[in-house]
């Protein structure tokens, strides 16, 4: 899923018998870039179909808890070529987020990634530093308890609760713009 940043030169070199996909945009950039994929299979994601299963047993319903639910990024690795500009785009949109919800009373999410072990500190502490000490925008109960299989799926259940999901890279934009859901990409 992360072969977008592969060059014409590297990706000829690639043979791949059977390639499971999100969709077609997947099979249009492999043949763009010449990577020589013999069957393609098209199947949408798998966490998103568990995610699905997993709040069907739990009797989830639709309704619209949240105004604004901002999807939390991995942060870019010190080898990241452009590691500024992606944290500069993170704290902008963060920022913006913040700002809207203060204007117009709203009630947002901050939906992490992680909480269990150093990156998640890191991300934590990353958007802690952006919002302001009395920001109402709620974390995400990963920060209370730690990452378990019970709590796997518990962005998928803020996302789809949320009027409009917002962020950068997530793959969570697409599966919730898939569902049906309204979504902003920055």
């Amino acid at each position: 899923r992360d072969m977008w940043s592969l060059t014409e030169i590297i990706a000829k070199k690639i043979f791949i018998p059977n390639y499971f996909c999100f969709g077609k945009q997947t099979v249009d950039h492999f043949k763009k870039i010449g990577a020589t994929v013999k069957n393609f299979h098209i199947v949408g994601s798998l966490r998103q179909h568990y995610a699905e299963e997993s709040l069907k047993s739990k009797n989830i319903d639709n309704e619209k808890k949240y105004d604004i639910c901002l999807i939390s990024e991995n942060l870019p690795r010190p080898d990241d070529p452009v590691r500024k500009e992606r944290f500069e785009s993170l704290m902008a949109i963060a920022k913006n987020v913040e700002r809207l919800t203060l204007e117009h009373n709203l009630k947002t999410v901050l939906a992490l990634k992680k909480v269990s072990h150093d990156k998640g500190k890191d991300e934590i502490n990353f958007y802690k530093n952006i919002f302001k000490e009395n920001s109402p925008i709620i974390f995400t109960d990963r920060l209370e308890k730690p990452y378990s299989n019970e709590d796997a799926y518990s962005n998928y259940e803020t996302a789809y609760k949320s009027k409009i999901v917002v962020g950068s890279r997530s793959t969570l934009l697409l599966e919730t713009f898939v569902k049906g859901g309204r979504i902003l990409v920055c």
